[in-house]
């Protein structure tokens, strides 16, 4: 585990060859590889700003042999890839005339400037290999436990509804606070605004709410609550994400749909509204269908052995079988966790389902080059091996980013 941005090596080379020959830092990390610094946790993502120009940033990369992606070059993002790492290269920028994701962008050098268009105030946090660069104290506020917003917080969510629910998931992984009442009623006059957000990006974000850790310490909460309700229709049994409380353990095995099938699947065919009404993919709905035909209240309150799993294995595909155990785990306050895990460390004898890679849709973008299709089906298997035998959208976006 990497707590540490000097220990990852392709950190460094990045950061490098960016400030090279420089009389002064141009590049400086920035966003949640700094949090997780900071709190000394396992860093993921890593973002990075910079006062060099969008053409500058590529140049560079050219010279050093580096892949880029730079299509959204106008907004200041060029996209490097280093092994198996993406680093997302920000221009310091004003924006102005902003609405939603769309912006007019000015490029600046001012590091202060750039900071004033974040959202919070601990995603305003720069750092380079000397120092941190913290103009709203956010080095502070992440210690304390505070999720505030750089200036104003109506102004803010005006310029986009996003940061609404962005303050949500922030807020359920970092606070140690109680919600501020500015921030409430910002958020219940911008209601409107926010539910008209599109399904996807409503989606991303519930998505990472859920897996971000403690999602009950939001839907705990009766504002929370009803506004969720509000914005995601169809939701309903929040109390079971209250995994204190049901002592339950969640470790990396469960992804968000099986949290958010939690909210949905009942006896009824609730869960087919939501699908319909968030246009989800298919493979979900049959997620949520086969946990749906196994559900009864039965279900919840008696324990499945080995025998009877494996018996149900035989005529499941393996991701619904898995499905079944976790959402049985979850739900069943007499099933604890070590019966949970020899449930489902049974199934690891069984083998995989077969992983099925489409060639003819990576060739139609681009991608034509044997060698390069044998590395994106590498790419894409090890995601699925990783991802409870699941490809997602974003797996396949960022396969063609990477090897086009």
């Amino acid at each position: 585990m990497t707590e540490n941005l000097k220990q990852i090596r392709e950190a460094q080379k990045i950061y490098e060859v960016l400030n090279k020959s420089r009389d002064k830092v141009v590049c400086r990390f920035v966003g949640g590889c700094v949090r997780d610094q900071i709190l000394k946790v396992q860093i993921k993502d890593i973002d990075m700003a910079t006062s060099l120009t969008p053409d500058e940033v590529s140049e560079i990369l050219k010279e050093q042999n580096i892949k880029f992606n730079d299509e959204n070059r106008g907004y200041g993002l060029i996209s490097a890839f280093i092994g198996k790492f993406k680093f997302e290269i920000t221009t310091l920028r004003k924006d102005i005339n902003q609405s939603g994701r769309q912006t007019d962008v000015i490029f600046t050098t001012d590091w202060k400037q750039d900071a004033l268009r974040r959202d919070f105030t601990i995603n305003s946090i720069y750092y380079d290999y000397n120092n941190y660069i913290d103009p709203f104290n956010g080095i502070t506020d992440l210690k304390n436990g505070k999720v505030r917003f750089v200036t104003d917080p109506d102004q803010k969510i005006k310029e986009d509804y996003l940061r609404a629910l962005r303050y949500f998931r922030f807020f359920s992984i970092y606070s140690k606070c109680e919600h501020e009442e500015i921030v409430l009623k910002s958020i219940t006059k911008h209601e409107n605004g926010i539910s008209g957000l599109s399904n996807e990006r409503k989606i991303q974000e519930l998505s990472k709410i859920l897996i971000g850790g403690n999602p009950y310490k939001l839907f705990g909460h009766k504002f929370c609550l009803d506004f969720f309700s509000y914005i995601y229709k169809g939701l309903k049994y929040f109390e079971r994400l209250n995994f204190t409380k049901n002592n339950k353990i969640i470790d990396s095995s469960f992804d968000y749909i099986i949290l958010l099938a939690l909210l949905l699947i009942d006896e009824t065919e609730n869960y087919r509204k939501f699908v319909k009404e968030f246009n989800l993919s298919n493979k979900i709905r049959n997620r949520f269908e086969n946990l749906q035909k196994n559900f009864t209240y039965d279900f919840s309150i008696s324990n499945e052995g080995i025998d009877l799993v494996e018996k149900k294995a035989i005529n499941m595909p393996l991701i619904f079988i898995k499905d079944y155990i976790q959402f049985q785990y979850l739900v069943n306050n007499n099933y604890n966790y070590d019966d949970y895990k020899r449930n489902y460390d049974s199934l690891k004898n069984r083998g995989s389902d077969e992983f099925v890679f489409d060639k003819l849709l990576f060739q139609s973008k681009g991608i034509k080059d044997e060698e390069k299709l044998k590395k994106v089906f590498s790419f894409l298997r090890h995601r699925w091996q990783s991802n409870n035998n699941i490809i997602s959208e974003k797996d396949i976006e960022d396969a063609i980013e990477i090897y086009k």
